[in-house]
C-alpha cells in the first residue's frame, strides 16, 4: 500500500499503536521498513502511546527511524485510554498503573522536548530519571511532534499541552466545528509558548468507507470497527461510509475548518481496494 501511495499524490502514511488491547506490529519497526521503500512520503504515527515504552529506548527508536527516513518522521503522540478491560490490561502488561499515565505522558513529552536541544540528557521526574543519556542518532532534519488534543472534551489543557510540546496537534472524532475551535485553542497556546506565529500542523484523523453502495459501506464499516474495538464505540463520529462525493465533502469541511492534513483510515478488511478507490475517486478532488 505504501508503494502505491508513493506513486500517487498521497503525501503521508500513518500507523497506529497498541501492544495487547488491539494487537499489531510494532509501529516504529513498520515505519523503518516503509522509509526504505519510499523516498518522499512522510511517515507518521496516529498515534503512538509513549507511556507504553521506556523513554530512553523510545528516543533511540524515534531518532533511528528519522535518520533512516531523512527527516520524514511525524510522531503523533497520545495519552492512551483505559476505557475497557483490554486497555487496562495493556497498561498492566507493561507494569504501568493506568491512573499514572497522564503524569507519565507529561514527563515523556518533557524528555523529548529536552532531547531536541541537548545532546546529553539529565532528567529527574516522578516516574522517569535519566543520567547522561547521549542522543547521537539525529538526522539533519528534525522530526515533527504532534500531540493528541480533542475539542469535543472541552479541555483547554489538552491544547495547552500540544501548544507547549508539539509542532502541531492531531485530533480524532471531532466535528468540523469542534476541530475549528481546537485550531483556535492550539494557535493561542502555541504562540504564547513559542513567541512565534510560525506555521503549525493541524491534523484530523477520519475513518471512512468508499463505496457507492451505501448499505455495503455501512456494513463493512460496522464489521471492521466492531472487530477492531470490540464495539462501534464512537457511533456517528465515524464516517462517512458511502460514495466518493460524501468523502470528498467531509475532507473539504475539515480543510475549511483549518486542517493542514487529513488522515484517512479505511473501515474495511479490504484495505487495498479501498485505497485504490480513494486514489482514483477522492484524492484528485481534495
Amino acid at each position: 500500500m505504501a508503494v502505491l501511495c508513493e506513486a500517487s499524490s498521497v503525501e503521508s502514511v500513518w500507523v497506529g499503536d497498541s501492544l495487547s488491547a488491539k494487537p499489531r506490529f510494532d509501529p516504529m519497526t513498520i515505519l523503518g521498513a516503509l522509509a526504505a521503500k519510499s523516498e518522499r512520503l512522510r511517515l507518521g504515527t496516529s498515534v503512538l502511546l509513549p507511556v507504553l515504552r521506556n523513554p530512553a529506548q523510545l528516543l533511540q527508536s524515534i531518532n533511528t527511524v528519522n535518520a533512516i527516513s531523512d527527516g520524514r518522521l511525524i510522531m503523533g503522540l497520545g495519552l492512551g485510554g483505559a476505557f475497557n478491560d483490554a486497555q487496562k490490561q495493556e497498561w498492566s502488561n507493561v507494569g504501568i498503573n493506568h491512573r499514572t499515565r497522564k503524569r507519565r505522558f507529561q514527563e515523556i513529552l518533557e524528555i523529548i522536548d529536552l532531547s531536541k536541544i541537548e545532546n546529553r540528557l539529565n532528567y529527574a521526574g516522578d516516574y522517569y530519571n535519566l543520567t547522561g543519556l547521549e542522543v547521537n542518532q539525529r538526522a539533519d532534519n528534525d522530526y515533527t511532534i504532534l500531540v493528541a488534543a480533542h475539542a469535543r472534551h472541552e479541555l483547554r489543557e489538552q491544547f495547552e499541552r500540544a501548544g507547549k510540546f508539539g509542532d502541531g496537534f492531531i485530533s480524532i472524532t471531532d466535528t468540523p466545528i469542534q476541530f475549528s475551535q481546537g485550531c483556535e485553542w492550539f494557535t493561542e497556546s502555541h504562540i504564547r509558548e513559542t513567541n512565534s506565529d510560525s506555521k503549525s500542523e493541524k491534523v484530523m484523523y477520519i475513518t471512512v468507507n468508499v463505496s457507492e453502495d451505501i448499505d455495503k459501506a455501512g456494513k463493512e464499516a460496522e464489521d471492521f470497527l466492531t472487530a477492531y474495538y470490540g464495539s462501534n464505540i464512537w457511533g456517528d463520529a465515524w464516517g462517512p461510509f458511502g460514495g466518493s462525493q460524501r468523502v470528498i465533502e467531509r475532507i473539504r469541511e475539515y480543510q475549511i475548518s483549518g486542517a493542514t492534513t487529513v488522515i484517512v483510515r479505511f473501515a474495511s478488511l479490504d484495505q487495498m481496494n479501498q485505497l485504490k478507490h480513494f486514489i482514483a475517486e477522492v484524492l484528485p478532488n481534495v
